[in-house]
């Protein structure tokens, strides 16, 4: 029994603990607490906010710009003009100070506006990335959710079954001292105990580590008790309405192409010249031939700027838009394959529950006769340790085909983009009753 068939069960649920007074909070609970405190989906949420940050940064870079400056200099020589009426104009003066306020305003920038077209769709594109993280993070929880239950499942019938074999010894011990039982009939008895407490010391194991995983991603403890009622074994609806959602990882692709083609037209664009127009306003006590210590200068640029190395920029980029539509379209195929795959599990996951739940219940009938028989004198010890065993393996096979089923339910609905929450303990349909 591997670890890895563990984290996908789902237990017994009560029926396993009757007289628990607590029950494991419903999976929603976990859910809605990961949507606060998984780290993984606060570091999708941060670049969501980034990205809208600088979105809004494209788009001010087409607001005017202010300047102001202050400057002092200091002149070796003093150079002054002498008026008529014995005044004098002061062209440079020996201690300098000057101050301009300038306004820039870009009138014409295609590559700005191209830019601003690309931030939009990254910001945009990191909203879908954020949603597909939080399904990522639903689909973790749930599968560690099911982990916790199914190991403390798999812990109650290991105990049952250590039970079970203390009373076995006991009987072999009683029979041997009425002279009906060997040495060999108590010492099989015993090993059947330690193998037992072995068991119950590896599924102790696996309750404190599926435990703490989920407390880690859900920010939540799970409180003692079982989780739920069994899966209902009820078919899901038709394939197709799975395929057709649009998901948040495909939305997400998509705006990352269309991103990545106006980044390509922002490179072409910066090869076109640019119109500006700025305007300044001096004060100085150099006035010069001007006599005027407050100067006003306006002027329209127009700038063309041509370098060889845009044009290897341009290819390159092109190149990249090339990679991201391949993506675009591996992130459509995958979602289809997954969706695909997924669909079909649960349909094999519902026949291996039925058939796991028969071969329980017939195993757990085989050891209750064999038992009785063993202690009635007219079965070998061997026989009721053997169906002891079938038994427990059995049982721990139907945890495991009810746990493969619900998180066979989790993954086809986060594969096709939709929320996990509220559909447990029975599984929703796309726009349908469960």
């Amino acid at each position: 029994m591997t670890r890895l068939r563990l984290a996908a069960a789902v237990g017994l649920a009560l029926s396993l603990s009757p007289g628990a007074a607590l029950a494991l909070q419903p999976l929603d609970d976990f859910l809605a607490s990961a949507r606060r405190a998984n780290l993984d989906r606060k570091e999708a949420e941060l670049t969501h906010v980034q990205r809208a940050h600088e979105a809004d940064q494209a788009w001010r870079r087409l607001l005017p710009a202010f300047t102001g400056k202050g400057q002092y200099t200091f002149n070796q020589y003093e150079a002054a003009l002498a008026r008529p009426g014995g005044s004098t104009i002061t062209i440079t003066p020996q201690h300098q100070l000057d101050a301009f306020l300038t306004v820039d305003v870009p009138l014409v920038d295609l590559g700005a506006w191209a830019k601003i077209g690309a931030g939009e769709a990254l910001s945009d594109a990191a909203g879908a990335r954020l949603r597909a993280t939080e399904l990522d993070v639903e689909r973790t929880v749930a599968r560690q959710y099911f982990q916790v239950v199914a190991s403390r499942a798999v812990l109650a019938a290991s105990q049952r079954t250590l039970e079970t074999s203390r009373q076995n010894l006991a009987i072999a011990e009683e029979r041997r001292a009425a002279g009906f039982a060997t040495d060999l009939d108590v010492a099989r008895g015993a090993a059947d105990v330690e193998r037992a407490r072995q068991t119950v010391a590896s599924a102790d194991y696996l309750v404190v580590t599926s435990e703490r995983a989920l407390r880690s991603s859900s920010g939540v403890s799970p409180e003692p008790g079982g989780g739920g009622p069994e899966d209902d074994l009820h078919e899901e609806g038709p394939l197709a309405p799975f395929l057709a959602i649009r998901t948040p990882s495909r939305e997400a692709s998509d705006l990352e192409a269309k991103a990545q083609d106006r980044l390509t037209s922002q490179t072409r664009a910066q090869l076109l010249p640019a119109l500006s127009a700025s305007a300044t306003q001096r004060f100085t006590n150099a006035v010069g031939f001007a006599d005027r210590a407050a100067i006003f200068t306006a002027n329209v640029a127009l700038t063309w700027r041509l370098d060889a190395s845009s044009l290897s920029a341009t290819d390159a980029q092109a190149a990249q838009a090339e990679v991201t539509d391949v993506r675009r379209r591996r992130t459509s195929q995958a979602h289809d394959d997954n969706v695909h795959d997924a669909w079909n599990l649960v349909r094999a996951q519902i026949a291996s529950l039925r058939a796991a739940r028969a071969e329980a219940t017939s195993a757990a009938l085989a050891a209750r006769l064999a038992r009785d028989r063993y202690a009635a004198g007219t079965a070998l010890q061997i026989d009721a340790l053997e169906a002891e065993r079938r038994s427990f393996q059995a049982e721990v096979a139907r945890i495991q085909a009810d746990g493969d089923l619900r998180v066979a339910r989790a993954s086809l609905r986060a594969a096709s983009g939709t929320s996990i929450a509220g559909s447990t303990p029975a599984a929703r349909k796309p726009g349908g009753a469960p």
